[in-house]
């Protein structure tokens, strides 16, 4: 196995419900950072060629069937790294989407739910904690 340093996505969809600001994870099947079982961001690998902001957009929909229709912020960015792998995950912000989020990708998610921006589940997936840390300490 080839060992390369790899550069992946994190979408941080955020929407308005009551006045509570909710963000919208997956529950994950694979390993990777400690991830089976956790809870991910929408997001994945960067493939040659393609822009930040595409990857953000293919990889939300492939996932979640949501289409992204407004802009996307650039949060920040975080790096992952562990015996086997070492990933530059960029996490953007986006407010604006359209659709029902669903399971498209059943390798990958067990389901998807929206969570209270400040009641998030313990088991984060490693990249999305810090995504979610970096918007944190941006909206202060």
């Amino acid at each position: 196995m080839e060992r390369a340093v790899r550069a992946g996505i994190g979408v941080v969809l955020l929407k308005n419900n009551s006045g509570k600001r909710q963000v919208l994870l997956g529950k994950r099947k694979s390993n990777l950072f400690g991830g089976k079982e956790s809870w991910s961001l929408p997001g994945g690998k960067l493939e040659f060629g393609e822009t930040l902001e595409n990857c953000a957009k293919r990889e939300t929909f492939e996932e979640t069937g949501l289409k992204i229709t407004g802009e996307l912020k650039l949060i920040g960015v975080s790096e992952e790294i562990d015996k086997d792998s070492h990933f530059i995950t960029i996490g953007f912000l986006c407010k604006k989407f359209s659709g029902e989020p669903r399971v498209m990708e059943m390798n990958k998610i067990v389901g998807w739910k929206w969570f209270d921006l400040n009641a998030l589940p313990r088991k984060l997936f490693l990249p999305t904690k810090h995504v979610l840390e970096l918007l944190k300490s941006s909206s202060r």
